[in-house]
């Protein structure tokens, strides 16, 4: 079995790393305030608006005046369906079981809630009287208008932060890059103008950078100077042997010395 390692799913680059450091906790964050957001305060908020409509439904279908129903914002009719339709709500919608449950709680002998239907209204079916009837009002009288505008508000700021801490994290990893790509082209003896810049670990990698350089170079001029003074001291010596030998007479061992020389 293989062992799971993060640093595989990991961005290779320290400008990857540091955005997903960045972009992680705040999509973390983004998705528990939601959960909260959609679970507690938007259900609190849709129980409470649909026990009031209960109530209000439920007056109207006590009240002895036939108008009632029209002025609280009911249309009340009866249904020719032989059968009761089922409770149905879409998937997307966070709150209809909530919708649902507190209506069939509240207003008397509910047949079926749907909340699938296109003029965004809410259907209930009850029976009254053994008579099967149909109320129909509007939905957004049990739920909460606009619950999308926390959630944009804060994608938005999300997306604002994000941009300006990659653009923050681009330029301090730039002159970490520029260090590297000097360390490089030193190493294969060229010189880049380097310059310590940015945080103070960086310029604290820099400025050794700058001293290791010129310590080398130091190294460099010095081995230089002493192959020089060597190459110098042997120069002599063998021009004189070479002196020496060319006034010899030709042989096999004389030839060989020469070559030597």
């Amino acid at each position: 079995m293989k062992k799971f390692r993060l640093r595989r799913y990991l961005p290779k680059s320290l400008l990857g790393r540091s955005i997903a450091i960045l972009v992680i906790p705040i999509i973390v964050i983004q998705l528990i305030v939601g959960y909260i957001f959609f679970d507690r305060l938007f259900r609190d908020v849709t129980i409470l608006k649909t026990q009031e409509v209960s109530r209000t439904l439920t007056y109207a279908l006590s009240s002895s005046d036939p108008t009632a129903a029209k002025q609280l914002g009911f249309n009340i009719y009866s249904s020719s369906d032989a059968r009761p339709k089922a409770d149905h709500h879409d998937w997307s919608d966070f709150t209809g079981r909530h919708v649902i449950r507190e209506l069939r709680n509240n207003v008397p002998n509910v047949d079926y809630v749907q909340l699938l239907r296109a003029d965004r209204s809410v259907e209930l079916g009850f029976t009254q009287d053994g008579q099967r009837m149909v109320a129909t009002f509007n939905r957004s009288r049990v739920s909460a208008r606009n619950p999308h505008q926390l959630l944009v508000a804060m994608t938005l700021a999300s997306l604002l932060m994000i941009a300006l801490g990659v653009i923050f994290l681009r330029n301090q990893v730039k002159p970490i890059r520029l260090l590297a790509r000097s360390a490089e082209a030193f190493g294969k003896g060229r010189n880049l103008p380097y310059h310590p810049r940015g945080a103070t670990e960086v310029r604290m990698a820099g400025q050794a950078f700058q001293a290791m350089k010129t310590r080398i170079e130091q190294q460099i001029q010095q081995r230089t100077l002493m192959l020089s003074g060597v190459s110098h001291d042997l120069r002599t010596p063998l021009t004189r042997f070479k002196l020496s030998l060319s006034m010899l007479d030709d042989n096999e061992e004389i030839e060989h010395l020469r070559q030597d020389v």
